[in-house]
Parts: structure tokens; sequence; C-alpha cells
């Protein structure tokens, strides 16, 4: 009887010993990852129910999901939902404003004493400078996770700095800028072959002078009366000098060593503002007499243009070169000739911020249950071709997703001048604006004293 006694005490105290383990010791789906450790308690994460906000500008007020129309969207679902019981927290995704008054509500938001709510905000990506001058953000870098590696995107952390420290962050490959859109059949009529243009891009001879060369033999007087009637392109000429200026390794203002310098004057900057001036020059359609600043788009749809320097975004659903009669590729803005020159384009991304009113502990719970929520959906992690799956239907042939977007969603690079103020202001006022009606030479003796002044101010401020 003593040796059954002792025996069912020992099975009390191991089913007291089960129960006492952790829900999560035997919760874990096969396929999730291994539970993320707390180091303060050497158990795995309890954020104690805490709610985190994620404030957009698209989604509905209200944090409500989308319903889930496919099998991958409920898969993230269900996951999200392990994450948030398994680690005690809620997150919900809403629209705090629409596009315009996305600085606004963040602004509002940092001016609470005592927030309402917890809140990471995704900013549109000329609304990151302002709050992070003033203090308004919690400096990234004084926290656990680090934005400058694996899932984040290097090019965003490294844009949002100011004073030895980082405010922004977006997860993944970037959505590409800068391209050169060409017109098919246009194309087709000067005699290129568009399936020779996508293999230059892959063998790297897709240069300066090989886009110079399809520009002059676009560019026909079909009626021969002396007038052109089909232009090399119409293109935003702001596109053009930073495509050029980034691609043959260049930039315009950069901190270094915690300090501002001036890069615009730089031999890879200069030769590629001369090269951009050149084929605007030669080749640009002339801005139609009373037209609006955006006529380059109904220009190059409707045919008058073989190439537009343009953005991605504009061949989406809805934009401005979506739905064009004529079939389009894309490709990246071509090889400069320096020793630096590589295919790329300028971030310009929705970036997530935190607001520097939450304290920072709670700021680090914050970023450690975002860096969960963003972690790849398990059983997706190697599909590299996932996000191809609806771009097949935006554009008129694989390759400009297989090739140009492929390549460019790789290779982003920061323009760490929006810190210092809107790219209208610093680069567009007084410089691109004044190109190519005044050499380059003469744009940058007007313009580095303007520069100058708004550096200094900066370094002194730090």
């Amino acid at each position: 009887m003593k040796k059954l006694s002792k025996m069912l005490a020992l099975m009390l105290v191991g089913l007291m010993l089960i129960a006492a383990l952790p829900a999560f010791a035997a919760e874990v789906p096969e396929g999730y990852p291994e539970l993320r450790i707390d180091p303060a308690t050497g158990e795995p994460y309890d954020f104690g129910g805490m709610e985190v906000w994620v404030y957009d500008y698209w989604s509905n007020s209200e944090g409500t999901r989308a319903e889930a129309t496919n099998t991958m969207t409920q898969d993230t679902y269900d996951y999200q939902d392990w994450l948030m019981e398994t680690y005690n927290f809620t997150l919900k995704q809403a629209g705090a404003s629409d596009w315009g008054g996305n600085p606004e509500a963040l602004l509002n938001y940092c001016n609470e004493e005592n927030p309402s709510t917890l809140a990471i905000f995704i900013m549109r990506p000329d609304s990151v400078a302002t709050p992070a001058k003033n203090g308004l953000l919690t400096p990234l870098d004084e926290l656990d996770i680090d934005y400058s590696t694996g899932k984040y995107n290097t090019a965003t952390y490294e844009t949002y700095a100011y004073k030895g420290h980082y405010y922004g962050f977006s997860v993944g490959a970037v959505e590409p800028r800068q391209v050169v859109f060409f017109n098919k059949r246009l194309v087709q009529d000067a005699g290129i072959d568009p399936e020779e243009l996508y293999q230059m891009v892959e063998d790297g001879t897709w240069t300066w002078d090989a886009f110079a060369d399809c520009l002059e033999k676009c560019a026909q007087d079909i009626d021969n009366d002396g007038t052109i009637d089909i232009y090399g392109m119409a293109s935003n000429q702001t596109d053009i000098f930073l495509a050029a200026a980034f691609g043959n390794g260049g930039s315009f203002l950069e901190m270094q060593d915690g300090k501002w310098v001036i890069t615009a004057t730089e031999q890879n900057t200069v030769d590629a503002l001369n090269y951009a001036c050149d084929i605007i020059l030669k080749y640009q359609m002339p801005k139609p007499e009373g037209s609006e600043w955006n006529w380059f788009f109904p220009a190059f749809k409707s045919g008058q243009a073989a190439f537009h320097v343009g953005q991605c975004y504009e061949a989406n659903p809805g934009s401005d070169l979506y739905g064009m009669e004529d079939e389009f590729g894309i490709l990246p803005f071509p090889l400069g000739t320096s020793e630096d020159a590589h295919y790329c384009h300028v971030q310009s991304e929705n970036t997530c911020v935190i607001p520097a009113n939450i304290d920072r502990e709670t700021a680090n719970k914050m970023a450690i249950i975002y860096d969960m929520w963003r972690e790849d959906t398990p059983g997706y992690e190697d599909d590299d071709e996932a996000w191809k799956t609806d771009m097949y239907d935006r554009f008129y042939d694989d390759e400009s997703i297989d090739i140009t977007y492929a390549l460019l969603r790789e290779n982003s690079v920061p323009d760490q001048s929006i810190m210092l103020g809107s790219n209208n202001d610093v680069l567009g006022d007084g410089f691109f604006w004044n190109l190519p009606w005044v050499t380059v030479a003469e744009a940058l003796e007007s313009k580095v004293p303007v520069w100058q002044a708004l550096i200094d101010d900066a370094n002194a401020a730090s």
C-alpha cells in the first residue's frame, strides 16, 4: 500500500509538473518557427496583452482584416492568430488618414502626452525627415531589433539617418522606382528588337551609349516635312537625373562620418548629369504649350514618343500608363561610364516609424512584436517567386518582371538628401529644374552655396 501511495504521489507530482509547463510547450504547430525567448526571463516572450496598432493611409479605420480569398492569405491569418495567442498580444492595422493627411496624423499622435493607443506609423517616404529632425521619432538603433539587415531593407534604413541615429525602416525588397518604359511597336518600327534590349540588360551592355543610340533611331520624321513626328522620349526629367547620377555611383548630399557633405560636384555625378542633359536636349519631346507638368504621361501613352523614363508604379491599375493601347516593356536605366556604375533605382518606400512619446521599454516591445508579425508565413519562406504572381497581369511581357523588376528589387540605393528637405526643395528648385537650359557647371555654381548653407545649419545642429 505504501508503495502504491508512493507511486501515486510520484504520478501526481509528474502531472503537476506537466500542468505547470507553459501551454506553448505542446502547441507549436509543425513547420512553425521556434519560440522566441525573452533574454530577461529565459522564457518565451509574454507581452501581457499589449495591443499594438499599425497606422497607414490606405486600410479601413476599424483595423478589420480583408476576407481571405486564397490559401496563402488564410495561412497568414492563421499564423498571426497563433502569434497573438502564443505571445499574448494583439495587433491591428488601420488607416489613420488618407494619403494627404498622413503627416498630420503622425504629428497629432506625437503631440499626445499620453497616447491612447500604442502605434507604429507607416509613412509616405517624404514625411519622415521632419518629425525625425524634431525629436518626434524613436531612434531605431537604440532598440533590440537590427533594422539594417535580414528581412529589412538597408536602403530605407540608411535613408533616414540623422545625427548618428536611424529613424525609418521597411520590410523586404522595395518596389522599383526609376525605370525606362519603351513602346514595342515604335522600337520595332525603328528596327530594334525588344528581345535584344532585355538581352543587353542581362549581358551588361545596356549602357548610356546604347540608350542614346536607341533614342536616335526612334526619333522619326514620318512624313518627311522636316518636323519630328515620333520623338525619342517623353520623360520625367527628375527621374532621368536621379537614375543617371545614382546609377553611375554618384549622389548629391550625403552624411559621412556624422557630418553632411556635398557630393554633387564629384565626377561620377557630374558625368551623369552631363549625359542626362545631352539626351534631354537631343531626344526629349518638347513640352506642349499650355500642358500640365505631367504632360509626358499622355505623350508616351498615345505613341508620340518611343521611350519614357519614369517610375514602375505608373503601370499599376489606375495609374498613368495603365491600359496603354500599344504594348510596352520596362528596362532599368542604362549603365554609366564609371567603375561604380550599376543598375539601380533610388528607393522611395512607405516607411515605418515609432513615435518618441512612447517610452523606450514599450517601444522596444512593440518593435519585437512587429518583427515577429513580419516574418514569412510558415510554408512560404522559400517561395522567392511569390511576389510575381499578381505582377504578370500588370505588364505586357514576362521579361519586365523576370528581368527588370527582379533586378531592381534587389538593387535600391538611398538618397539621404531627403533628410534635409523635400526632393523638390533640395534638388529640384534651382538645380534639376534649371537643367538642361543652363550647363551642369552653371547649375552647380548657383546651387552649391545654397546647399552649403543648408548643410552648415544641419551640421551645427548636430
